[in-house]
């Protein structure tokens, strides 16, 4: 949740964090689809690796060009990389669950204190009474 709240906040305006909202949404649920297909093939060790390297590959390529693409890869590859590292292995259906959930609750978390970062007015309001409360604190 953190990572996807996170990831939503480097937006440079409201527009920008909605847009990185949507790109991490519609990443990841493509990525839990291509993540379960990986997991029910059951792969082995040394085709887990092939599988980290080739998405890791993939991932750099296209994390400077389009985050909601790079989201596809990113999805599966986090798993990989947190299950296997650990040794636990658990239900598919139930990592794929817990991933949406995680993803989605964090993006709401994120476009909220994103749309409260980039509020003009709300934002203007805090600046003054943070002033007048310096202001104040610096007469005492």
């Amino acid at each position: 949740m953190p990572v996807s709240t996170l990831a939503i906040l480097q937006g440079k305006d409201l527009f920008h964090a909605w847009q990185r909202n949507l790109h991490r949404s519609i990443g990841t649920l493509l990525g839990v689809g291509i993540k379960w297909l990986m997991l029910s093939a059951n792969p082995s060790g040394l085709e887990l690796v092939f599988l980290i390297a080739g998405l890791q590959f993939i991932v750099e390529v296209l994390v400077v060009r389009n985050y909601g693409l790079a989201m596809i890869f990113i999805t599966p590859l986090t798993i990989f990389l947190a299950e296997n590292a650990s040794g636990l292995f658990t239900d598919v259906n139930e990592l794929m669950e817990a991933q949406i959930l995680d993803t989605f609750i964090g993006s709401l978390i994120g476009v909220l204190v994103g749309w409260i970062l980039h509020h003009k007015i709300f934002i203007t309001k805090l600046e003054k009474q943070f002033r007048s409360a310096q202001i104040q604190w610096r007469r005492k």
